[in-house]
Order: structure tokens, then sequence, then C-alpha cells
């Protein structure tokens, strides 16, 4: 996560509160992110991203001269785990909640955060979350709409192989062709293209032994042979 992101968020927060911003206390923030199960690696990512976050704010003096606090709990990657935690969370009055970072996760927890007049800050790409009308909840991701179509375009330009203006067959990149002989693996084409194996450097010859073995006699050699033999 950004520290302008989070610095913007929590400045809001704070013009909010203005026993806060005379108090001088630290500021409170909840995460709540999937540390286990299906969703470790974005969640841990997450969770490594806010620390290092709030690292950097609290070296150059915080927000307003507040230093961040942040309490990290563990989803589980389980929308209901997620619930509990997130309610668990509000009951302790954070100025920010963080996460989780799955749509299933906040679908069930977004109302919670918003009757608390809480802002949640979190990292699921459904569209409907950000369509419903719900002015606490906060995206730091692009969302389905605008992430699908970019995938999409992907898919179907920059990884489809190109064709020979010619011939109209597939053509073998030079990078997938250049993999397959330093592995000595054929290059696979499509339906339309043979296979092509790599050349050797030089022509494949018989071993040394196989060479200066002499060929095995043939029927019509022995017989010749016994018809010359000198009789006794």
């Amino acid at each position: 996560m950004k520290p302008k992101i989070l610095a913007g968020a929590l400045l809001a927060a704070i013009w909010s509160g203005a026993a806060l911003a005379q108090s001088g206390a630290p500021i409170k923030l909840a995460d709540v992110a999937e540390l286990s199960g299906g969703g470790a690696t974005v969640g841990n990512n997450w969770k490594n991203g806010i620390d290092l976050a709030i690292e950097e704010i609290n070296a150059k003096g915080g927000i307003l001269g507040h230093k961040l606090e942040v309490t990290h709990a563990d989803s589980q990657s389980n929308p209901g785990v997620a619930r509990a935690q997130v309610q668990k969370a509000l009951d302790n009055e954070p100025y920010v909640l963080l996460g989780p970072g799955y749509s299933g996760s906040v679908k069930v927890t977004a109302p919670l955060a918003a009757d608390a007049g809480i802002a949640q800050i979190m990292g699921g790409e459904a569209a409907e979350l950000t369509q419903g009308g719900n002015k606490f909840l906060f995206r730091t991701s692009f969302g389905q709409q605008s992430s699908m179509p970019k995938v999409a375009k992907y898919i179907t330009t920059i990884s489809r192989p190109s064709r020979s203006p010619s011939s109209g067959s597939t053509m073998i990149s030079a990078k997938a062709a250049a993999t397959s002989s330093a592995r000595n693996l054929p290059v696979m084409a499509s339906r339309s293209q043979p296979i092509c194996r790599p050349k050797p450097d030089k022509p494949i010859s018989p071993p040394t032994s196989a060479r200066s073995r002499p060929p095995p006699p043939t029927r019509s050699s022995s017989m010749s042979m016994k018809k010359k033999a000198p009789a006794s």
C-alpha cells in the first residue's frame, strides 16, 4: 500500500476527530487480511505493504504529529472469520479499517464498517463493491470493470501467436524457438504447421567401434568359401 494513499485517508479521518487532533494520541488502525489459507500470498503482501507504509510515515513524524499504530488479524481467507474479526476490530474503535483483500470477505464486512461510520480501505475487485453507494468504502486496486477488459485484450492480441502474411500459417516466436532449441526439445506448432526439430551443428556419425567392426558374412559368401577350400 502506498504511503500517500494511506496518509490521505488517515488525514481525512483526523480532521473529523477533533479530540484526537488535540490530544496527540497515536492513530489506531485495524487490519484484517488473508494471512493464512488460500489467500495467504495476497494477504501477507497486503500486511507487509501496510507495515512499510506506516514505518515510512512514522519516520517522517507521523500525520500532523500523530504516530500510527496497527493491529493485524487473520481472516483465514474465510468470509465468516473475516466478519468476526472485523467486528472485533471495530469494537476497539479504530480510525480506519484496512482490508480484507478478497471480494467475498469485503461483501460481508463492508456493512459493519459503514454502520460504525469507519472508513474501510480494501483490496476487493468485484465491481459491485463500489457501485452500491457505500461512502465509507475505498478500493486500492483495479475493479473488474477495468481489469477484465485489459486481461481479455492481452489474451486475444498480445499472447496470440502471429500469422505469416503470405501463407497464413502460425509462426513460432523466436523466444520459444530459442528456448526449445536450448533444451533440445521440438518446437510445437499449430495444426497447420509441421513440428520443427532443431538441426544439430554437426552430422551425427556412428561410434568408432561401429565403424571398425567388419560386416557379418552373408550366406552366399560362406558357400563360396567352402567351394574354394582345398580337399584334404
